[in-house]
């Protein structure tokens, strides 16, 4: 007993040195240049929506929820993607002719999307990891 409670002790201070400090991070986003003929908001949140499925990475939620499953199983999996679910990824520069707010409301809407498809797989993968370990060690 005592060493499980050590064992999550030990492995929730390395999730939290694996999580990247920039997937925490958040940028402000550029202010578009004012435009004549800036398109409507529907059309400026899908241009924002298909910049995100094009540009936006999921590196660092793949890596750290991966880490999290196999460090703490389920839970670890579950913590990384709720953050992923609250996530606010904002465009770094908003291409001009569109509505700002809206071209970033789009954007924001499928990169958080993304970071929470990406770490549910991570974290699943992970925990997969660590019942592989944890099954392998309670054989001894």
């Amino acid at each position: 007993m005592r060493r499980n409670r050590r064992l999550v002790r030990v492995c929730a201070y390395a999730l939290l040195l694996v999580v990247p400090g920039r997937l925490l991070a958040q940028t402000t986003p550029a202010p578009a240049p004012a435009a004549a003929a800036e398109k409507d908001c529907n059309e400026s949140r899908e241009v924002g929506k298909a910049d995100a499925g094009r540009e936006h990475g999921t590196g660092g939620w793949m890596a750290g929820s991966l880490a999290g499953g196999v460090l703490l199983g389920l839970i670890g999996a579950g913590v990384v993607t709720a953050i992923a679910a609250t996530s606010d990824p904002e465009a770094e520069t908003v291409p001009p002719g569109v509505n700002a707010t809206c071209y970033q409301n789009g954007f924001t809407d499928k990169a958080r999307g993304k970071n929470t498809k990406t770490a549910i797989v991570g974290g699943l993968l992970g925990t997969v990891v660590f019942v592989v370990i944890y099954a392998s060690l309670s054989d001894e």
